[in-house]
């Protein structure tokens, strides 16, 4: 882009969106240590959401998985009192 009284050109500093990591179900099942079946089964109930890559390839986003899994932790720390 140039200046408009100089006529210099100036670089403008342009941020990028931040990439994806695609990893496959056997990946993305050994990176949260969970089975194949537990992957179909929160892929199945909406909990994660997996990509096609042509007409067989299935692939999910790690930090998008990990986004939603973090926030669905339940937090088991707090008691309550019965009377």
């Amino acid at each position: 882009m140039l200046h408009k009284t100089t006529g210099k050109r100036r670089d403008i500093a342009i941020a990028s969106p931040p990439r994806r990591r695609f990893v496959s179900k056997k990946s993305l099942a050994q990176h949260f240590e969970l089975s194949l079946r537990s992957v179909d089964r929160l892929l199945a109930d909406g909990t994660i959401r997996g990509y096609r890559m042509g007409p067989r390839a299935l692939r999910f986003d790690l930090d998008e998985v990990e986004q939603t899994l973090t926030q669905s932790v339940v937090d088991y720390g707090t008691r309550r009192e019965v009377d």
